[in-house]
């Protein structure tokens, strides 16, 4: 505050429904997505409790740009990734301040638009040897499909590893393990993790399997099976900014470990939602795949192409605002914060949710409607503080690049292949106990799409 003007700072308010000794646990846990949304307009920030556990939730753009961009600095990660250090130890994902920009120096050149380009070409590659195994009329458990499909088309191409069939089993099993249990590193109290209860256990044990199988990954490549430009041999090679010193094995393990679950876990969950709101709107699928077909014509997609699948980019642009995966997040106030009058205590552990911001009605109108027209050159595009679904300033994403080009190939992919329909029967449900807010009950149908092929053009 300005000490020659003091503002007398606001109360926050306190969400209602609060009940003696539980809090907003019995709301929190029947649909957390929703409650958050229903925080919005109450203030820019809302106090909600869960038991005895205060935490507060920001509800605006102004007030999350505030958080994550303008005084980033007055924050660290939270609640959430410093209980997930179990999973990714001191890496990028979990770092804070001045250790996190030393170590996004040297990921940064595994992220640069020259690489993401030239592994456009081994995404393709690697999709196309899963998608051509689908089964016409079969029935495809389809968010299990895309998990299978991002793990199996991230690995080889951001790693370049030889790697055995154990080292792939002990990933599929470890990573939906993990994003079960992130959300309850955020809702449940410290001392309830300490537990010896299953789910903590299993969550634990998820976390030794997957970082073992790393290992095996780091191991590959000193015993030379290092590939040029892949992730894992840019940070054996990467040295320490004023140190001099190389990053360790278990440094390198940890990185890799992070970016695979960014680059899988949230791509699939959006490439689920794209399908399945590709087929609940014919229409939209028939103007989709109209340009896939024009601009490709059964040609691979790569990066070159891009630019001119506008719809596409309207479709994955509005599917990532209704259905953004990373739905809840945390900061924590390492001093007291003041919100234009309103003041943040030093300590306070805080959550905010893009999905919620890209739900509100106040940015977005008719905001349960998927329209990919919203984003038509005609219409008023929402601000830059209005739209993160990769975050938003020196945290941003850093594979935000990557994970767009492995959206928009697999999209691409697909649907010159495929066409996907609801197997009869089909209800789609909301997770609520998942890291990433993915679809429930999906199944899709394929039927194959054939069409003169063009020769193929480099990616």
């Amino acid at each position: 505050m300005n000490a020659m003007n003091p503002v007398r700072p606001s109360v926050i308010p306190t969400a209602p429904g609060r009940v003696p000794g539980l809090g907003h646990v019995i709301p929190v846990f029947r649909d957390p997505l929703e409650f958050l949304t229903s925080l919005q307009g109450l203030g820019p920030i809302v106090k909600i409790y869960l038991g005895p556990m205060p935490l507060y939730v920001t509800t605006s753009p102004e007030a999350i740009h505030r958080m994550l961009v303008t005084d980033a600095a007055k924050f660290s990660k939270g609640r959430l990734f410093d209980n997930a250090k179990v999973v990714f130890g001191d890496s990028l994902l979990t770092a804070s301040t001045t250790r996190h920009r030393d170590q996004r120096r040297l990921i940064q050149p595994a992220f640069h638009r020259e690489q993401v380009v030239r592994l456009a070409g081994r995404l393709h590659q690697h999709m196309v040897s899963r998608i051509e195994g689908w089964q016409e009329g079969s029935s495809l458990d389809f968010v299990s499909e895309m998990h299978s499909l991002g793990i199996e088309a991230v690995v080889p191409t951001l790693f370049a590893a030889e790697h055995s069939a154990e080292v792939t089993a002990k990933i599929h099993h470890a990573v939906p393990v993990i994003a079960q249990g992130l959300v309850r590193r955020v809702l449940f109290p410290d001392f309830v993790l300490a537990l010896p209860l299953r789910a903590n256990r299993t969550f634990v044990a998820a976390a030794d399997e997957l970082r073992d199988a790393f290992g095996d990954i780091v191991g590959a490549h000193h015993a030379g099976h290092d590939a040029d430009g892949d992730l894992i041999s840019t940070l054996n090679s990467a040295v320490g900014p004023g140190s001099g010193v190389r990053l360790s094995d278990s440094q390198v393990r940890d990185q890799a470990v992070s970016i695979l679950l960014a680059a899988s876990e949230t791509v699939a969950t959006t490439m689920s939602w794209l399908f399945h709101e590709l087929a609940r709107h014919p229409e939209i699928r028939e103007r989709f795949y109209a340009e896939v077909d024009e601009v490709l014509g059964g040609s691979p997609c790569g990066y070159a192409d891009f630019p001119k699948l506008v719809y596409v980019e309207q479709v994955l642009r509005e599917t990532l605002r209704l259905h953004t995966p990373n739905w809840i997040l945390t900061r924590s106030a390492t001093v007291a914060v003041d919100f234009d009058g309103v003041l943040l205590p030093e300590g306070a552990e805080v959550l905010y949710s893009l999905s919620a911001l890209h739900r509100d009605p106040a940015l977005y109108p008719d905001p349960q409607v998927f329209d990919p027209d919203r984003w038509g050159p005609d219409r008023e595009i929402p601000s830059r503080t209005a739209y993160i679904p990769f975050g938003s300033g020196a945290h941003k994403c850093i594979g935000d690049s990557f994970a767009w080009a492995e959206m928009m190939i697999g999209a691409c992919t697909i649907a010159s292949r495929w066409r996907l329909d609801h197997t009869p029967g089909t209800r789609v449900g909301q997770s609520r106990k998942l890291a990433t807010l993915q679809p429930t009950g999906l199944h899709l149908r394929p039927t194959a799409i054939t069409r003169h092929r063009r020769e193929s053009r480099p990616a």
